[in-house]
Formats: C-alpha cells, sequence, structure tokens
C-alpha cells in the first residue's frame, strides 16, 4: 500500500485499487468498512491501531493495548 494510503485505509468506505473498484459487496468486494470499525473498537480500550509496510511485500496490522487489557483476558 502506498505510504500516503496508510491512515486514509482507516475512513469509512476508502477501498484502494483497480480490483476494489470493480467489485460489488455481493461478490466479496467490502464496504471498506471493516479497518474504520476495529479501530474504533481498539480506541475505545485505550488501544491504537496501525499499518505498516513490510518489505518487500505486505501489510502488518499493529495492535496496541494497555496493559490493563491484557491482564483482564
Amino acid at each position: 500500500m502506498a505510504a500516503e494510503n496508510l491512515l486514509q485505509a482507516f475512513e469509512p468506505f476508502v477501498r484502494f485499487g483497480e480490483q476494489r473498484l470493480n467489485q460489488s459487496v455481493t461478490s466479496g468486494g467490502g464496504l471498506g468498512l471493516g479497518l474504520s470499525i476495529a479501530r474504533a473498537c481498539i480506541h475505545a480500550h485505550g488501544g491504537e491501531l496501525t499499518l505498516e509496510n513490510r518489505p518487500p511485500a505486505g501489510l502488518c496490522a499493529v495492535v496496541l493495548l494497555p496493559d490493563g487489557i491484557r491482564n483482564q483476558c
């Protein structure tokens, strides 16, 4: 994913790439809500969700939660 898109990916209804533009929701194209919802849930628990590019190719989602959250599980 282009570095300038890493933060934009968390906006609701944002989808990247030519393939995504041609897919319908019923064929598995999605609505672009998953990362937005995930980040909102993680923020509600005092955490942070970030995206990082992993060379040579790939994307890594990093979830950081406060220590208190981990100890309650």
